[in-house]
């Protein structure tokens, strides 16, 4: 108490006023500064979990489309055998076996479906979530910007520039920075290091994967067009996943194309 008491002593009432609205000023300051590092750094933490969340959301096609691919392959061995019982069975039982297995296998491809559903459902929320909004005051997105002004976008430079933009680019994963670092380059006229190609709405990107998921499932189309969509997106996000599961449904498309009967799986 007497060290601060110290502080005042030689001051007449005004200026120790002065000093005292000054000091409080600048505590108050203080205050607002640590404040709003705690609130970057839990916004931080936060997006960093949601990130997370959206990788592990990404990854779990794999071991879905691996589920979806079984039910394929089973349904196509039960309609080969189905197909060797012509010599032994009427055709009526022949019709009446593909027809439950037919039912069996929608069934199944209906529930699989649900399970993409609610994923997808999922995988919006969190990025929207994580893109709800751009943390203007994120001081790595603000030194970034900064520096993206410094460019010299010459020919010369070419090289060099689009090395710096990608190592920019790496430390930003929710689409606001990202767009924000987009329009930095466009403005400058400086290299992107492709940045366009991971810069995406999030909407029409899971309403199409829901599209493709749809014609896939129910509609029995092509599930590696559904995963090599999913995994684009993967890549975006940071992951790699399988972009073609069903390798007998990619075949039975190089054939069909090339006017030959599908393959017939070996029996078991």
């Amino acid at each position: 108490m007497t060290e601060v008491l110290d502080l005042f002593e030689g001051l007449n009432p005004d200026q120790a006023r002065q000093f005292r609205q000054e000091a409080i000023a600048r505590l108050t300051e203080l205050r607002n500064e640590i404040d709003n590092k705690s609130e970057r750094v839990k916004m931080n933490t936060e997006k960093e979990k949601t990130q997370r969340m959206i990788e592990q959301n990404l990854q779990s096609y794999d071991f879905l489309n691996k589920g979806i691919v079984k039910i394929k392959d089973d349904h196509r061995g039960v309609l080969a055998i189905i197909e060797t019982q012509r010599d032994t069975y009427q055709p009526d039982v022949i019709v009446a076996k593909i027809e439950k297995e037919k039912q069996n296998y929608q069934g199944k491809m209906q529930a699989a479906h649900e399970g993409i559903e609610k994923r997808l459902d999922e995988l919006r929320s969190l990025i929207n979530d994580r893109d709800k909004k751009l943390d203007l005051s994120n001081p790595d997105l603000n030194n970034a910007l900064e520096l993206i002004k410094l460019i010299n976008p010459g020919i010369e430079n070419i090289e060099k520039n689009h090395e710096l933009a990608k190592q920019i680019n790496s430390n930003f994963f929710d689409q606001p920075s990202r767009r924000a670092l987009l329009m930095a380059y466009q403005a400058q006229g400086a290299s992107t290091a492709g940045l366009e190609a991971q810069v995406y709405n999030a909407d029409k990107t899971i309403d199409n994967l829901k599209k493709l998921a749809y014609q896939a499932l129910i509609q029995d189309g092509s599930l590696n067009t559904f995963a090599n969509d999913v995994s684009k997106l993967a890549v975006i996000e940071g992951i790699n996943i399988e972009k073609m599961p069903d390798q007998a449904g990619f075949e039975d498309a190089i054939r069909a194309g090339a006017g030959l009967p599908a393959v017939v799986p070996e029996q078991k």
